[in-house]
């Protein structure tokens, strides 16, 4: 049975489940609240530490998600691959897929969420949602504008933002295309995550959504044509695009719990610890063995061998490689895989990283530096094109990659391989997030710390 009772509790409690829009102040965000908020600052106590999120819950990057209660939308039609046995994994609850996530960064801004206020800081644009002659300072977060409106989820998208209520309202709002953006709230959202040109996201019934540019095969809806000998899609962009939000056919009968945007790859989990991912293959990215374009959600088998079930927690897509971590705190990952150095010319001291593609996932590799015969939990991970880093269970960060900007939080070599480093030691870590040359770390008590290029200096 494809919504459990519980759910169905939940909608006659929240007026009804109908996907029908309510209210929406458009591409801005509500006004702000009267009254001065406390701003976070770089290394900064910003709010109590009562209700920083667990780790192990793994809230990190753009491609984590939360909300409250029920379904949205339709279902669309078309859509290949086998289905499975209807209602194979429509046993669960509402509150299985609703997650939090503190912050996410993209490469034109950053976002917070302390205690239910959303700050954000990074290029000027309609995506901050501040006011024109609102206060800047420190670390360069301000409020966005909310109403008196509690958030339980970010996302930041290339000049557009995101933001789930605890109400499971969703609101995206800023300068990108009006069809990405829309006018109306959309409801009962449990996650949302924003590509550069489309949008995915979870309902609490855990339906999943896509619409936007769909070139590549990255909305799994299965749009445009692909050519054998071009090797590429072909067409206009309208043949890809999808202006209305539309549920993955391939999804029909298997409840998801999150999804995960790259450039022009997509994955998402389903409730029972299945990995599947579409779109554009190259570089190996969604770790099926090869390089091919996968227009439809195809399960990533490498998880799910006969003798084997690994089950998967969370995902999270870089622009050329992906990655997951499982159940017992194993990283596995795929694609572009930045796993040693290799010397460039003559000069002894000259190196450059070399970048390993990887068509299947291989577990990643970071042990204890109290302890080198055990392996670190990992939390999350976040990923840009040419660095990573890694938040553990117990709070420690580690990054290896690009260092050329400083962004691995050490000074030192411009590129640093694994074995990954532990970052500098200023307190246990809550949440990461990366963008194009930086990295930035909440830490438990409140703080933040920014390493590399600042995101408001792109």
């Amino acid at each position: 049975m494809k919504k459990s009772l519980f759910v169905l509790f939940l909608c006659l409690m929240v007026a009804g489940c109908e996907s029908s829009p309510v209210s929406n102040p458009g591409a801005q965000p509500s006004p702000a609240p009267q009254g001065g908020q406390e701003k976070p600052g770089k290394s900064a106590d910003v709010q109590s530490a009562n209700n920083v999120q667990n780790p192990a819950s793994g809230a990190a990057g753009n491609n984590q998600g939360a909300g409250n209660t029920g379904s949205t939308g339709t279902n669309g039609d078309g859509g290949n691959g086998q289905q499975p046995d209807q209602g194979q994994t429509r046993n669960f609850t509402a509150n299985e897929i609703m997650k939090t996530n503190r912050l996410s960064v993209s490469s034109t801004h950053a976002l917070t969420q302390l205690n239910g206020v959303v700050y954000s800081w990074g290029k000027e644009g309609s995506w901050l949602g501040q006011t024109a002659t609102g206060e800047r300072k420190g670390f360069g977060a301000q409020e966005v504008m909310n109403g008196g409106v509690s958030f339980r989820f970010i996302s930041a998208g290339e000049k557009y933002t995101a933001r789930i209520t605890e109400d499971g309202l969703l609101d995206i709002f800023g300068n990108q295309a009006s069809w990405l953006l829309g006018n109306d709230w959309i409801k009962d959202v449990a996650s949302v995550a924003l590509g550069p040109n489309y949008v995915a996201l979870v309902t609490l019934e855990g339906e999943l959504y896509t619409w936007g540019n769909g070139k590549d095969g990255k909305l799994g809806q299965y749009l445009g044509t692909w050519s054998d000998s071009l090797w590429k899609w072909v067409g206009k962009e309208s043949d890809f695009s999808q202006s209305q939000k539309r549920a993955v056919p391939f999804f029909k009968d298997i409840a998801i719990a999150s999804v995960a945007v790259g450039v022009n790859h997509t994955a998402a989990v389903s409730v029972d610890g299945r990995l599947f991912t579409w779109g554009n293959g190259l570089s190996g990215k969604l770790g099926h063995g090869d390089f091919a374009m996968k227009p439809t959600p195809t399960e990533v088998n490498f998880f799910n061998k006969e003798n084997e079930k690994i089950n998967i927690v969370s995902v999270t897509l870089g622009p050329n490689s992906s990655a997951a971590v499982t159940s017992t705190g194993a990283l596995y990952m795929w694609g572009d895989c930045f796993e040693g150095l290799e010397l460039v010319g003559s000069k002894s001291d000259s190196y450059k990283l070399n970048t390993v593609v990887r068509e299947t996932p291989k577990q990643v590799v970071i042990t204890n530096p109290n302890n080198p015969s055990e392996l670190v939990k990992v939390a999350s991970v976040a990923i840009s094109e040419k660095h990573v880093a890694v938040l553990t269970q117990d709070g420690m960060v580690y990054t290896w990659g690009d260092n050329s900007k400083g962004q691995l939080g050490r000074s030192g070599t411009d590129w640093e391989p694994l074995p990954a480093g532990e970052i500098n030691k200023l307190g246990k870590a809550v949440a990461i997030a990366v963008g194009p040359r930086s990295t930035i770390v909440l830490r438990e008590k409140g703080t933040y710390d920014e390493f590399g290029e600042s995101i408001e200096q792109k």
